[in-house]
């Protein structure tokens, strides 16, 4: 039950830190 409760959790995070990575590259490549 807890894997269960946790999982979508973790799926955010992933989500969230890919795009902020991006953000950061791309603003990196911008400047």
């Amino acid at each position: 039950a807890a894997v269960i409760t946790i999982t979508p959790v973790i799926i955010v995070f992933v989500a969230l830190q890919r795009s902020f990575a991006r953000g950061i590259l791309a603003g990196a490549v911008k400047e």
